[in-house]
């Protein structure tokens, strides 16, 4: 048997298959709290870099420095331990929100907006959604920034999507979303996304050049 989809049809089904919703935009943004150093993408780079030959000069299996290697590397957490000591404040902030550490990397290139230097990086196993994050020079140390506002994780449990569809699904329905939970987990699965530009709203507000 033949099925005939028609143009409005077919425009219909992949509109719907790329269709991204974002969660935790009822989160009120806070003003300052963290602070950040002026500093070049330069230095910016060549204090990742550093760090890097610290630990792997002479690991011949480590790979060449870059800013997605330096991410992979050095933004895994085990409660804020993964020992490299001149990073555990980076770690201690990652660990705010449990995401696994298997697929990490950075988005795009080292990047400045007005005086702060940073990498947008994301974060999470196969099986999660990937968590947002950043990482900037606060003067003496990187450290990261998770946000909240626009990001994807069940801020109750402060975990990535993915560990427990059951509490994900409630968190969804919380969030204002409708539908069966055969219908929440597909969007839990297929849909679900951090969006950027909030999730950057949220670093911008918390974090403060010096």
């Amino acid at each position: 048997m033949r099925i005939i989809i028609t143009e409005s049809q077919m425009r219909t089904i992949v509109e719907g298959s790329y269709k991204k919703y974002s969660v935790n935009i009822d989160v009120k943004l806070s003003e300052g709290g963290r602070t950040a150093k002026r500093i070049s993408i330069d230095e910016f780079k060549k204090k990742m870099n550093d760090i890097w030959d610290k630990y792997f000069s002479n690991d011949k299996y480590a790979g060449k420095f870059s800013v997605d290697n330096f991410i992979c590397r050095f933004c895994t957490k085990y409660k804020g331990n993964n020992g490299y000591d001149a990073l555990k404040k980076m770690t201690d902030d990652l660990s705010k929100v449990s995401f696994d550490s298997e697929n990490l990397g950075s988005i795009g290139n080292i990047k400045k907006s007005g005086d702060l230097t940073y990498v947008a990086c994301y974060g999470g196993g196969d099986w999660e959604i990937p968590v947002l994050f950043y990482v900037y020079w606060d003067g003496k140390d990187f450290r990261a920034y998770i946000p909240t506002y626009g990001n994807s994780f069940n801020r109750k449990a402060m975990r990535a999507f993915g560990n427990n569809e059951e509490e994900d699904i409630a968190f969804l329905r919380s969030q204002g979303f409708e539908g069966s939970n055969e219908e929440l987990s597909d969007i839990l699965n297929c849909h679900i996304k951090y969006d950027e530009k909030s999730c950057f709203k949220d670093f911008k507000s918390r974090v403060k050049i010096k």
